[in-house]
Order: C-alpha cells, then structure tokens, then sequence
C-alpha cells in the first residue's frame, strides 16, 4: 500500500484524528480537574487519583479496542 492510494490517504487521515482526539480527551479531563475538586471536595492527592484512574481506564480500552481490531480487521478483510 502506497501513501498515494485512496486506502493510504485514509489510514493517514484516521491516524491523524486519533491522535488528535487522544490529545484533545488528555485537555479536557486536565481542564476539568478544577471543577471536578471543587464539586467533590478533592485535595490535590485525590485529584491525581482521579486522574489516574481515568487514564488507566482509557489504556486499558485502548488495547482490547486495538486488539479487536487486529482479530475482527483480519477477518472483514477476507
């Protein structure tokens, strides 16, 4: 597959939104840690907690949705 084709194109494109959407999510919990303390209570210690627990919880969808994706790809291919 050449960078040239239609499907080259594509893979280019989908990897630059998940990377940007992966850089977008990272902002947004940060920008909503203020309110997040605030509403709850949290101290600092809390807040990395909860931070935390929110990027543990992304990596781990990210790896059975990347392998989904290499079991169920491999298969629609055919």
């Amino acid at each position: 597959m050449t960078y040239r084709s239609r499907a080259g194109r594509g893979v280019i494109v989908a990897a630059t939104l998940g990377s940007g959407m992966t850089f977008l999510d990272a902002t947004v919990v940060n920008v909503a840690l203020r309110t997040i303390g605030e509403d709850l209570g949290a101290d600092l210690a809390d807040l990395q907690w909860i931070s935390n627990g929110y990027l543990l919880s992304l990596a781990a969808l990210i790896l059975l949705g990347g392998s989904l994706g290499d079991r169920l790809g491999a298969v629609a291919s055919f």
